[in-house]
């Protein structure tokens, strides 16, 4: 299916901010929903960006700038960093009809410079049991590339029949 997104996650949300931020417009974005290889609900994005595809990794990768461009991400906060792994902490606020709250995780950012690439795992939350991406970034042309984004997660409490289908 196609639609409109804006959305926040690690890698992902870092992406489609940089596209936002620097065209002022959103995006239309190529989504459909996946399972990961132990049933996790997911996603899979793409979107084509007017911008070159080394800056959009570099953007990508100033995650503790996500709270001030997404409003999802209350705190990105890079913990330690060891060669192109670093652990993150981040809060991020979360809504479903009336429902709302925050929720933490720890994260395992590994950053693959030379294919354009940053994967994400959880390491620990509160609200998910597994949590993985891979953010990647694709040369398309001059100033123009791809963005391709996998997300998958499994919360701790099980989801709701009626909604799993919105979800993956």
């Amino acid at each position: 299916s196609r639609c409109t997104v804006l959305t926040g996650a690690v890698g992902a949300g870092a992406g489609l901010g940089y596209a936002m931020q620097q065209q002022q417009q959103q995006q239309e974005v190529q989504v459909r929903g996946a399972r990961g290889p132990c049933g996790e609900y997911g996603a899979i994005g793409v979107v084509e960006l007017r911008q070159d595809a080394q800056h959009v990794f570099d953007f990508m990768r100033r995650i503790e700038e996500q709270p001030q461009w997404n409003p999802g991400v209350k705190l990105s906060q890079i913990v330690n960093k060891v060669a192109n792994t670093t652990h993150v902490k981040q809060v991020l606020n979360w809504s479903f009809l009336a429902l709302r709250g925050d929720f933490n995780m720890n994260l395992a950012m590994h950053e693959e410079p030379q294919q354009l690439r940053i994967r994400t795992e959880l390491l620990q939350g509160s609200m998910m049991r597994r949590f993985s991406s891979s953010v990647g970034v694709t040369h398309t042309g001059p100033g123009a590339c791809r963005l391709t984004m996998d997300l998958y997660m499994q919360p701790v409490v099980p989801v709701p029949f009626g909604i799993r289908g919105m979800v993956g």
